[in-house]
């Protein structure tokens, strides 16, 4: 197991895991989702291919309506 930080909270994930697996684990759906990874925002077409490793600093963050 890695330990992770998301959205500034320790969490632990498998070794080995990409963005898009980690985001289907989350039960997110990844069309109405930014993420970034040590402040370095990966673009959707880059989730299958970017592992996640120790201590990594990821964010999610979703758009919110308002006015």
């Amino acid at each position: 197991m890695n330990k992770i930080y998301l959205n500034g909270k320790e969490t632990e994930v498998k070794k080995d895991l990409s963005v898009k697996e980690f985001i289907s684990s989350q039960g997110l759906d990844n069309k109405m989702i930014a993420v970034a990874i040590n402040m370095k925002i990966i673009h959707k077409n880059e989730y299958n291919k970017t592992v996640i490793y120790e201590g990594d600093k990821i964010e999610i963050v979703r758009p919110v309506g308002g006015g």
